[in-house]
């Protein structure tokens, strides 16, 4: 029996029981016995589906693990392409050399479009800089997002929002 049926055949029975008024002490000994039944096969259900839980959780955290350390080792490659492709930029320039072409690989330096430079101690004050002289086309603005825990206080504070604000409070589950 799914966890849902039996829940369905709790709620059933105790819609039975609030019906009966007149119930033999028999007919009541059989109803806690239901009842206990129902409830037992419940629990061990839940206990079933909580332990399904923590495995797949162990699962994800499993996962979790192997993707940080497989974007490390990516991070690690990406950056030794980086320093072998400068260091062949550098080494074919000082010979003189823009073409190689061999039977495996075929190089060729070649200039890229033209692109902004600004080092990364700069930035900030270019930003300061194009904002003190209205060239706010030369910056480009993320969008809003919503600051959740500041409308939470506004609500609290009893500020007027739109009705479909609103303070939810949810349930969760905690397995051990």
């Amino acid at each position: 029996m799914r966890l849902y049926e039996l829940t369905q055949d709790y709620r059933e029975l105790f819609d039975t029981f609030d019906d009966a008024d007149d119930l033999t002490d028999d007919q009541i000994e059989a109803y806690l016995d239901t009842i206990e039944a129902i409830e037992g096969n419940f629990e061990i259900k839940a206990e079933n589906i909580a332990c399904f839980i923590k495995e797949l959780t162990a699962d994800s955290k499993m996962l979790e693990t192997e993707i940080n350390s497989l974007e490390a080792r990516k991070t690690v490659k990406d950056n030794l392409i980086k320093r072998l492709k400068t260091m062949l930029i550098a080494n074919m320039t000082a010979i003189g050399k823009r073409k190689i072409d061999r039977p495996r690989a075929k190089l060729l330096l070649q200039q890229n479009p033209e692109s902004v430079d600004i080092s990364k101690p700069y930035e900030k004050t270019f930003i300061a800089w194009a904002q003190s002289h209205d060239h706010d086309d030369l910056l480009s603005y993320k969008a809003p997002t919503i600051a959740k825990t500041a409308v939470k206080q506004a609500i609290k504070d009893g500020a007027e929002l739109p009705p479909y604000v609103k303070i939810v409070r949810t349930t969760k589950i905690i397995i051990k």
